[in-house]
């Protein structure tokens, strides 16, 4: 979570729109609402994967290959 939450271009704004979603979700979970949490949760999990493959275009650009050769 350190690695995900430390990604570089996460600024004030990008915070906001996290906590907006998870709003979103506890509202509709709160109005008894099984279809806005089903919506809004999946809106949630593009957002995350939107953030792994961001984590994983960054981890491939600046990856050194292992030098698997033992002495």
């Amino acid at each position: 979570m350190e690695i995900f939450n430390s990604r570089e271009a996460r600024g004030p704004e990008d915070w906001q729109r996290t906590f907006a979603r998870h709003v979103r979700v506890v509202d509709a979970i709160r109005a008894g609402d099984a279809a806005g949490a089903f919506a809004a949760m999946n809106k949630h999990f593009e957002a995350a994967e939107a953030a792994i493959a961001e984590l994983a275009n960054h981890r491939e650009d600046h990856h050194e290959p292992e030098d698997h050769a033992r002495p």
